[in-house]
């Protein structure tokens, strides 16, 4: 039987609307993900839309943030095969997808992922985030400190 997994492409540092594809020939947070539900990230990575100039390589990296729009306690490269890397001298075209399956991480509410550009590529490259994830349910534990239940 086939797991079933929601994808979520997202542009600047906004998942509630598609946004902009923002450019990843530079280092630094690139895409913020919020988690609306309890979920679990079992793949992630870009959509090219301009071509990604290699050169020597890249690489791309998912930290976490426990904290809502907060660094305090960010886990840098959240898995430890957290880290995505285009190697060689091909270009990697626009329509396509760089991706890799992760050790799944659980985000409750509220949580953050980053994607962040640890090494830039050589000198182009606009892209989207991609995340593939399970939604978890709300129970016990998971609902965490930020989901407050009230009653009517």
């Amino acid at each position: 039987m086939q797991a079933e997994y929601n994808c979520e492409v997202f542009g600047a540092t906004n998942k509630t609307a598609i946004g902009t594809p923002v450019s990843v020939a530079s280092t630094g947070d690139k895409f913020i993900y919020t988690a609306h539900e309890p979920i679990e990230i079992v793949r992630w990575g870009i959509l090219v839309t301009t071509t990604v100039d290699v050169g020597v390589g890249s690489t791309f990296a998912l930290d976490m943030r426990p904290t809502l729009a907060s660094d305090t306690n960010r886990v840098e490269g959240a898995l430890a095969d957290g880290t995505l890397m285009t190697t060689g001298t091909t270009d990697v075209a626009a329509g396509d997808i760089i991706c890799m399956n992760c050790t799944p991480i659980v985000l409750e509410p509220s949580q953050q992922v980053v994607l962040a550009v640890d090494d830039a590529p050589d000198t182009a490259g606009i892209a989207y985030a991609i995340i593939w994830y399970r939604v978890l349910p709300f129970v016990g534990d998971n609902l965490g400190d930020n989901v407050h239940v009230r009653t009517a």
